[in-house]
């Protein structure tokens, strides 16, 4: 293309930059949207290759500019609003963590994916101050839950339809095929629809008749593309989520007999279906693929630089190092994009453990003002994500500040849970 043709898409890019982060400030529920979908842009236009390390490509700036235009609009109407509300202390402490991942891209192993990195994380918190700012009534939390699930449904039904009419990007063909959509592998599709079953469950007894019925058709599309993931690590978690709903829900009888069909039918899954959770690695279905070694040296190189750390985000970027690195092993690939496999860990490497303490403390906060506040829906919604992905952490990145395919939703739930909007506007009597 020539230089006037390149003048004129980026004028048209740079208008509608501005009328969609404008939109998304009169309509806050839009922001929300485009960030929960913008994993999709990266990830449906990257190699279908688990152990590909490519660089940055068109879909990669695609979502990074999606998640700043979030993150605009959340600056925007924080500053805009009035009266103007005090920031939470776990959003301070957010605050503070995105600036140390910021700082940290001065000594980090990779800077410029640092740099990156951090910056979509200061992004995703300016968006989150936002949402905690457009929080004023049960009426505009319901509009999260809401959008929530229009994402949810937007998910399953694009996921659904590539595993159909796209399958040599929806499948995995490792060992045995392994379902992953339009997202970058089986472990993030499986916790994309982990954290969907509680956004379900929500909506159920809100819907008329009909509803009740389209709702039951997602939720078992959903729970049958999950299990062809054969993520072991997001499976159980679901069924520890829907245990905790209805213990959150105090509904006892209901949760014995779940309890028992979720054991049953893991059996039968198993049982049935046994290639989709065995690994080449492994003997049997629990093993950890050689995680444990892995976390055990991820540690030793904690202790080296318990301080600082390498540098935010830089994840397996610290196997390059000659002591550790195995190239011949994902896991091991000293690559920026391999994942620890262990959220806390993550935290530690990036930042060393001034760091992690600040992300733990932050993460646990808003729990605690949630098992404070009244029954309802609203709050079984809180403490099944939270409390999932708190456990899911120790074995996957789930627990990100980028937006990743999972993440936003456990930042929602997360804002949600520290808000006063749930303690004190919304009671059992409204989720009725």
């Amino acid at each position: 293309m020539d230089e006037f043709t390149l003048v004129i898409i980026a004028i048209y890019v740079v208008v509608g930059a501005v009328v969609i982060t404008l939109w998304s400030v009169q309509r806050y529920q839009l922001a929300l949207f485009i960030i929960a979908v913008s994993p999709l842009a990266t990830t449906s236009l990257m190699a279908n290759d688990v152990d590909a390390d490519l660089e940055p490509g068109l879909g990669s700036y695609v979502r990074i500019g999606i998640v700043l235009l979030a993150g605009t609009a959340g600056a925007v109407f924080f500053l805009r609003s009035k009266p103007r509300q005090s920031i939470p202390r776990h959003l301070v402490l957010l605050g503070v963590f995105v600036s140390m991942a910021l700082a940290s891209t001065g000594y980090s192993l990779d800077p410029k994916f640092t740099f990156v990195r951090a910056a979509s994380s200061g992004a995703v918190f300016a968006f989150l101050l936002g949402l905690h700012c457009w929080l004023k009534d049960e009426e505009r939390l319901r509009g999260v839950m809401e959008t929530l699930l229009v994402t949810i449904v937007f998910g399953v039904a694009v996921n659904g339809l590539a595993g159909l009419l796209w399958p040599a990007r929806a499948w995995l063909y490792v060992e045995v095929p392994r379902f992953q959509g339009l997202l970058g592998h089986p472990n993030q599709f499986g916790g994309f629809c982990m954290l969907s079953y509680p956004v379900l469950f929500w909506k159920y007894p809100r819907c008329t008749t009909l509803g009740k019925w389209l709702l039951i058709c997602v939720g078992v599309v959903t729970v049958c593309l999950h299990l062809l993931t054969g993520s072991r690590g997001s499976l159980l978690p679901s069924a520890v989520l829907i245990c905790v709903w209805f213990f959150a829900m105090k509904q006892w009888a209901r949760l014995i007999c779940v309890a028992g069909v979720l054991a049953v039918a893991g059996i039968l899954v198993v049982t049935l279906m046994p290639s989709k959770f065995k690994r080449e690695d492994n003997a049997d279905l629990t093993g950890l693929t050689g995680r444990p070694e892995f976390w055990q040296a991820s540690m030793e190189l904690v202790m080296e630089r318990p301080l600082q750390g390498y540098g935010y985000a830089v994840e397996g970027k610290v196997w390059n190092d000659p002591r550790f690195n195995k190239p011949d092993f994902a896991l091991w690939s000293g690559s920026a994009k391999a994942s620890l496999h262990n959220g806390y860990l993550s935290a530690a490497i990036g930042g060393g453990l001034p760091a992690l303490a600040i992300w733990f403390t932050l993460l646990i906060i808003p729990l605690s003002r949630a098992l404070n506040s009244p029954l309802s829906g609203y709050r079984a919604f809180v403490l099944s994500v939270i409390v999932t992905s708190l456990v899911r952490n120790f074995v996957e990145d789930q627990i990100q500040a980028t937006a990743a395919s999972s993440g936003i939703t456990f930042w929602v739930a997360w804002v949600i849970a520290g808000h006063d909007v749930l303690r004190g506007w919304v009671t059992a009597a409204s989720d009725s």
